[in-house]
């Protein structure tokens, strides 16, 4: 049976226009590949498929299906045709389509699950396919009516699956497929319908979160556009009721959060809008324009006379799951502009800049992981509007970098995204790049604190790209005010141009009226240096000793000996002074000994690890030691940051005391500059990390407890030590949660301490002041980048810190971040 079905057509699984046609060997280059090869490897040659090919032809099809007709091998052709359709080729996406379709109908009565899972997860993994593949199932549907109700069954399955998990990102695909569905007559427009009433109708739910019933809203504003028009033709009245029923909704939503989403604390052109109010009225522009739109392009418009044929599915209404405090819902945005383009007053709120908008942030989500190919299909977008193809990328990539609380790419993917953006366009790419620097640099003094953090760490590395050259001069005005965000930025860019490149290169490049805002040049400070000369102050002698420890290869042992020794000799028992001087001592002069180099430093470190131990017990002598790295590395800051890491990692001090140091008086003078931001994120994430790993063991224990005592070939024994295991992991999860809400406890009442202490000194006129301002953005910051561990200890923090005492200012903060769920 296998043997008689329909062979595989020719076909091309790419989109048609632009892609230029690869040409065949010619018969020369045949008949030297003859004489090269002898005649079974010449045969084999022939059946071979390239999958560098764009194009092959009938009978290498036939050999490929007789010569490769085991399942697994059919499985993975079948997979490679779905997955690469709508590719560049010489081919139109219709003959392509029309062509797989031919194909798959052929396989489905032996592989029709295969078929039908490689087409869901195609649709997950390229988004931006969507409509490619609903005209896909739209033809399939038209052939095989039982494939197309499996596959809807499927679809809807799945995004009920998705809600119930709180994977809301997947299962708003879903919902633009099924919408999209409805134009290739797969779906009903009243099922599709009836799932959107569903959906608004979360917002009449008593006592649930705002963000929740944003989600439904968002999810049904955004699936609009495919299927709008179709849903405008044959439910007019329902649409209508629907679209009434959302206004009511949106224009009563409180929005006490958007301050603290805001990229600018000015108002700035152009403005700053509620992400669902911005969409809601890009959908009321689409609705004056009677639904229809220019940019999408809707392959299944060539295949009418055949779709409209088909019996279109109706589905029962999704059952949406009641509201679980636990569930995690996606937050609100603000959305982003910067590069001020032709016709703004038009296009702000026009459906083409929404489309355009979805189809590169879809194509970065489903890229990330390849730069080079993500920035490829972005520069080969469709232009269809009004809107500048390379503004709007560039806008996007911004608009992500600024996302408050967290953006969702990490930093070097934006970074290396931008890179290949412009190799890719390198005549207008960069051009559109520096206008849009520009933009962002004058807007400094007015940015969010952790957006030009953001900008610092960006900018910084795109230079040591590009040979850091930059017009450095236009970024003089810098020096006019002493203490001004734009004078600290670009401090802070050439700290970070300085750990990327070196001191020496960066002084080439920049203009010499900048070289005042580089750090000192790189070298440490050592307090303690090896003599012979005798002093009568204690510490020196001991350093003394210690050097000469050192020299000797002394073990770890007698070096704590030579401390003891000391104790008595050189401090007469006073314990205290003793404790205080041995902690300083011995760190100086063990990175005294491995200046040298970083290694020479951590393996000192390393060597001597309990010797520290034992010197270093409380959480004062921990504040000596941290006081003492930093006095000798305060010049090389990655050098301090790598050794603070080490000691960090050999448990030789907490993240708590150094959170206490990095927050104390004696620390305020270098409060304001990033390393001390870039140390206490270090140590948050290590808390964070720790305890992720201890949850995922203990979870990993507790399905093999369950696997194992489920066996009849257990014995009691086995079964006893993997319960005791899982008893032991939970206790190792609760003391790792009990760290991090202590860490961050100290982190918010250090916080309070500090405004504090500031307020106090200052008059009532000074609350504007930079100072302060920077203060609380950096409060911000930190809530906004942990702020599922920062929601669960809400309660603990409204009890404890965040009280009505507080001050006003600082509250406000809080107060705004908890509006964030609400």
């Amino acid at each position: 049976q296998a043997d008689r079905r329909q062979p595989v057509q020719e076909l091309d699984t790419t989109c048609g226009g632009s892609g230029k046609k690869h040409s065949r060997p010619t018969q020369e280059r045949k008949a030297k590949r003859r004489l090269k090869t002898t005649a079974i490897q010449f045969i084999m040659s022939r059946r071979r498929y390239h999958d560098s090919d764009d194009e092959y032809d009938h009978r290498q099809t036939k050999r490929f299906r007789r010569s490769n007709n085991e399942p697994k091998q059919i499985e993975e052709r079948l997979e490679s045709l779905i997955f690469r359709v709508g590719e560049k080729s010489s081919s139109s996406l219709e003959t392509n389509l029309e062509k797989l379709a031919g194909v798959l109908q052929a396989d489905i009565p032996n592989y029709k699950q295969k078929i039908l899972d490689t087409l869901y997860s195609s649709v997950t993994m390229l988004p931006f396919k969507i409509s490619i593949y609903s005209t896909l199932i739209g033809l399939l549907n038209a052939k095989n009516y039982k494939s197309g109700e499996e596959f809807v069954n499927m679809a809807v399955a799945n995004l009920e699956q998705d809600l119930v998990k709180g994977q809301f990102e997947p299962a708003a695909i879903k919902v633009r497929l099924l919408a999209d569905m409805v134009n290739a007559h797969v779906i009903s427009s009243t099922s599709i319908m009836a799932m959107f009433n569903s959906f608004v109708a979360v917002t009449k739910e008593p006592d649930i979160p705002q963000v929740r019933s944003d989600w439904f809203v968002h999810t049904v504003l955004s699936a609009l556009p495919w299927v709008g028009r179709q849903l405008f033709k044959e439910k007019g009245d329902d649409l209508a009721s629907l679209l009434s029923n959302m206004d009511g909704y949106i224009k009563h939503r409180k929005k006490h959060y958007l301050s603290s989403l805001y990229t600018w604390k000015e108002r700035v052109y152009p403005m700053q809008e509620d992400y669902l109010d911005c969409l809601w009225l890009q959908i009321r522009d689409l609705k004056a324009n009677n639904w229809k739109e220019r940019y999408f392009h809707r392959p299944y418009r060539a295949f009418d006379d055949i779709l409209v044929n088909a019996f279109d599915h109706t589905f029962p209404i999704v059952t949406i799951p009641p509201h679980d405090d636990d569930t995690v819902y996606p937050l609100p945005k603000v959305t982003f502009r910067l590069i001020k383009q032709e016709a703004e007053s038009e296009t702000a709120h026009c459906i083409e800049r929404y489309m355009m908008e979805e189809s590169i942030r879809t194509m970065m989500k489903s890229m990330y992981r390849n730069r080079k190919e993500c920035a490829s299909r972005l520069l080969s977008l469709p232009s269809r509007s009004r809107l500048s193809l390379y503004d709007t990328i560039i806008e996007i990539i911004f608009s992500d970098l600024y996302t408050l609380p967290k953006p969702q790419f990490p930093e070097p993917f934006v970074s290396s995204l931008l890179i290949e953006l412009c190799k890719l366009e390198p005549t207008v790419v960069p051009k559109v790049l520096a206008e849009a620097t520009g933009i962002l640099y004058d807007r400094v003094n007015i940015m969010n604190v952790t957006c030009v953090n953001r900008f610092a760490n960006w900018f910084s590395y795109h230079l040591s790209n590009f040979q850091y050259k930059w017009s450095w001069n236009d970024w003089e005005d810098c020096l006019d005010q002493e203490s001004s965000p734009k004078r600290r930025f670009v401090s802070d860019v050439l700290e970070k141009c300085v750990r990327l490149a070196f001191f020496e290169r960066i002084v080439e490049v920049i203009p010499e009226s900048l070289v005042q805002l580089l750090p000192p040049e790189p070298a440490p400070k050592c307090k303690f240096e090896r003599s012979d000369a005798e002093s009568t102050d204690p510490a020196v002698n001991l350093a003394q000793q210690l050097f000469t420890a050192f020299k000797a290869k002394k073990s770890p042992d007698e070096v704590i000996e030579v401390l003891e020794s000391a104790k008595s000799s050189l401090f007469a028992d006073d314990e205290d002074e003793y404790i205080k001087t041995a902690a300083e001592v011995l760190i100086q002069c063990v990175l005294t000994i491995g200046q040298k180099s970083i290694s020479h430093a951590t393996s000192g470190i390393t060597k001597f690890k309990s010797v520290f131990q034992a010197v270093i017990k409380s959480g004062d002598e921990q504040i000596i030691c941290l006081n003492s790295v930093y006095s000798v590395w305060e010049r090389n800051i990655p050098i301090l940051e790598l050794l603070l890491d080490k000691i960090l990692r050999l448990e030789i001090i907490d993240p708590s005391s150094v959170i206490n140091w990095l927050l104390s008086r004696d620390m305020l003078g270098s409060f304001q500059r990033f390393f001390v931001w870039n140390i206490v994120h270090h140590c948050l994430r290590k808390c964070s990390k720790r305890l992720h790993i201890a949850k995922n063991q203990l979870q990993a224990a507790k399905e093999k407890f369950s696997s194992y005592s489920n066996s009849e070939e257990t014995t009691d024994e086995e079964r006893s030590k993997l319960s005791n295991a899982v008893d032991n992991l939970s206790d190792e999860v609760y003391d790792a949660y009990q760290k991090q809400k202590e860490i961050f406890l100290i982190l918010f009442q250090r916080f309070i301490i500090i405004l504090n202490d500031h307020l106090y000194r200052r008059d009532q006129q000074d609350q504007g002041s930079p100072w302060l301002g920077f203060a609380l953005e950096k409060l911000k910051e930190i809530m906004h980048t942990y702020h599922e561990e920062v929601f669960s200890y809400k309660e603990t923090l409204e009890q404890l810190l965040f009280t009505s005492e507080t001050d006003s200012r600082i509250l406000r903060v809080f107060t705004d971040f908890c509006a964030l769920r609400d």
